[in-house]
């Protein structure tokens, strides 16, 4: 009978450690979606905060129209990163806004990129584009994201 006793609290102390071990994990998934999410917002800010200037350059500028594809092939490329990134089931549903409003953005930037091909685009049309509005506001849900870190 003894032996049946400690059978069943190592048996059940295993289970309570691989069962804290789904939680730690979950945790560590929200706090690595996490992070990495605020750097894509940040990148998104970075580059509504660079274009504008890099299209003025790039108007006259051959090496600024080729820093300025390159920022955009970059910025492109952020984007599709992050949505391959597998969110959290406590980030799903903010996650499946951020990647909509990423969609958007991807769709105005293959218009912005068209525009520029015919040289046809300025800053100010660029900082009053459908881009820099959903770019705007996925920079909005930051908040939303930085409150899933507790």
């Amino acid at each position: 009978m003894r032996m049946k006793n400690w059978i069943t609290i190592l048996v059940s102390a295993a289970f309570l450690v691989l069962s804290g071990c789904g939680v730690l994990e979950e945790v560590n998934n929200s706090l690595n979606y996490t992070q990495e999410t605020i750097q894509y917002l940040e990148d998104v800010q970075i580059f509504v905060q660079e274009a504008p200037q890099l299209v003025s350059n790039a108007a006259n500028n051959p090496e600024a129209q080729a820093e300025l594809e390159q920022s955009i092939e970059q910025f492109r490329a952020e984007m599709e990163s992050f949505e391959a990134m597998e969110p959290p089931q406590i980030a799903e549903d903010i996650h499946a806004q951020l990647l909509s409003l990423t969609e958007q953005a991807e769709a105005s930037l293959d218009q912005i990129q068209q525009q520029m091909e015919n040289a046809q685009l300025t800053a100010e049309e660029l900082q009053n584009s459908e881009l820099f509005k959903t770019l705007q506001q996925l920079h909005e849900l930051q908040s939303s994201i930085e409150n899933l870190a507790g």
